[in-house]
């Protein structure tokens, strides 16, 4: 097995990878499976985790299903069900709006792959920075380049930590149509905007 997660895992100890199997509902089926099949590579004894090698067979029969159908019909071989907002839409959506509508794509991202951690995390991270950068905004009347320059870096985060650690440096996905949130995103902005001119005017 010659994964992400398998890579990222194999130098993990037997406890912490136990960890993983007793909190699967924090990570994705792939991080499951590596962390599975190292322990069984050790040679331990997982009686208390058959439940979890039963769901592995499941999806790996799966998995083999879909192989086989793959290549029956070749023109479906590159294709992936996993559809993400990418790291530049994320970086993007981060600098020309705020850090906050980037961490709503990652959010929705961590959802994707069943990440109940990941997401918790990015929200707590969210809710921090978001205050952070109104604080230091209020306090030190920063230019508006700042601000951008402090988008960048939350942005940063979300994607070279955030992502890595909890999607995958290296996983396979569709990239998600940014058209709809991008609407979205700017429906609500111009409303407070609109709210924020009128109150002051």
């Amino acid at each position: 097995m010659d994964n992400f997660y398998y890579k990222k895992f194999k130098d993990k100890t037997d406890k912490e990878l136990k960890n993983i199997l007793k909190e699967k509902e924090n990570y994705t089926s792939e991080a499951i499976i590596a962390s599975y099949k190292i322990l069984k590579k050790r040679n331990l004894v997982l009686e208390e985790f058959a439940a979890i090698e039963n769901d592995i067979k499941k999806l790996e029969s799966v998995k083999e299903n879909q192989k086989e159908a793959q290549a029956k019909n070749p023109e479906t071989a590159n294709t992936n069900d996993l559809e993400l907002y990418s790291k530049k839409t994320i970086l993007g959506f981060s600098i020309f709006f705020s850090t906050i509508f980037g961490v709503v794509l990652l959010v929705f991202n961590m959802q994707q792959v069943n990440s109940q951690k990941g997401k918790n995390q990015v929200i707590f991270f969210g809710i921090a920075y978001f205050i952070f950068t109104i604080i230091i905004v209020q306090l030190f009347k920063t230019s508006p380049m700042l601000g951008l320059l402090f988008n960048l870096l939350g942005a940063t985060i979300l994607n070279e930590y955030f992502w890595n650690k909890f999607i995958g440096k290296d996983i396979a996905f569709q990239k998600r149509n940014w058209l709809k949130p991008a609407l979205i995103f700017l429906t609500i902005t111009a409303t407070i905007f609109l709210f924020a001119f009128y109150i002051l005017k």
